[in-house]
């Protein structure tokens, strides 16, 4: 197992653990506690953006196993760093989804010390919740497949593959500034190339706040 020696193969394994913690923390919050249905809603967008994000990095390492040979170089090349670039991002994205996942948790607890009951916004159907719900769960379970998938591609790292932080940076400065070269010379985008570019990406995109329900102060009724 590739773990001494290869950085690359270390954010991918603190990546793959901080999504084990969200799946957790998602089922506990979805199906264990049934917390609001904007929840339900977030997880499975959540889900689908996981797997998407994980497939994709299954999808480079199949791809540049060949570039393998040479482990530092190969966190060089365009290929390379891209793997590294998606491998980070998400790295960095999941806290603050498992962050919103405790807090929501924590609140939850305290609704049921206190006896409050949950106020969804709207009526909703059962049938469309007991949906929801069953499509949580097979996609839990197709995310859980792909997880393991990536783990297996990851086992065949080699070590050697030590980050050069200060020379991707000069590379990406130089991806940069061509860029920005290349866009004073292009001629202006349709409307909305912006939005379906950003919907293109590997981020993991922050979602919005949770609409908090009123909690009854039950020493001071209103």
């Amino acid at each position: 197992m590739a773990t001494a020696q290869n950085d690359l193969y270390k954010v991918l394994a603190q990546g793959n653990s901080l999504m084990d913690e969200v799946l957790d923390l998602s089922h506990k919050l979805v199906v264990d506690v049934k917390a609001e249905h904007y929840w339900t809603v977030y997880s499975l967008e959540t889900l689908a953006q996981l797997k998407n994000i994980t497939r994709n990095l299954a999808r480079m390492l199949e791809d540049t196993k060949d570039a393998w040979g040479k482990p530092a170089e190969f966190l060089l090349t365009p290929d390379g760093i891209k793997l590294w670039r998606t491998a980070v991002g998400l790295q960095r994205a999941l806290p603050k989804v498992r962050a919103k996942y405790i807090e929501q948790l924590a609140r939850r607890r305290r609704q049921r010390i206190m006896g409050q009951d949950i106020e969804d916004v709207e009526e909703l159907d059962p049938e469309v919740l007991a949906e929801e719900e069953k499509k949580y769960r097979h996609d839990l379970a197709e995310l859980r497949k792909a997880i393991e998938a990536l783990r297996i591609l990851m086992e065949r790292l080699p070590d050697g593959m030590v980050a050069d932080t200060e020379a991707m940076a000069r590379i990406l400065a130089g991806e940069q500034v061509k860029r920005e070269e290349a866009e004073a010379t292009e001629p202006a985008a349709e409307p909305g190339a912006a939005e379906a570019e950003t919907a293109a990406g590997q981020s993991l995109p922050t979602a919005p706040e949770a609409p908090k329900p009123v909690e009854r102060d039950e020493i001071s009724p209103v």
